[in-house]
């Protein structure tokens, strides 16, 4: 069963609704773009303004997770080699779940206790 759609698919409701809807969106518009006065201009590139110690713990981190995974790839080279498994998937997914889970917990109990007394 082919299914047909009328010739005159744009009626007249279909006409109104549509120029409402586009009228309520140029007042929408023209309100955004009165509020540009409000919005500062971008500043100078500038690093002598960084946080350096946030920027080199990102990088700490990033190699240490570099650092990790080549291990894991190592890790299979072995198992390859010698034909017998060295570290299981499941095991290392299950232990860093329950740590990240336990510490995450503490994370929060600290962070209401620091910070949700008002």
């Amino acid at each position: 069963m082919k299914l047909t759609l009328p010739k005159n698919t744009f009626n007249s409701l279909t006409k109104k609704l549509l120029s409402l809807l586009m009228a309520s969106m140029a007042t929408v518009m023209s309100f955004a773009q009165s509020a540009t006065d409000v919005i500062e201009p971008p500043q100078e590139f500038d690093p002598s303004g960084w946080n350096w110690v946030n920027i080199l713990i990102c990088v700490l981190i990033l190699l240490i997770v570099l650092v990790i995974a080549r291990a894991f790839d190592i890790g299979s080279l072995a198992e390859r080699i010698t034909g017998k498994k060295i570290v299981s998937a499941h095991k290392v997914n299950a232990t860093i779940g329950l740590v990240v889970l336990i510490v995450g917990m503490i994370g929060v109990f600290w962070e209401i206790n620091a910070h949700g007394k008002q």
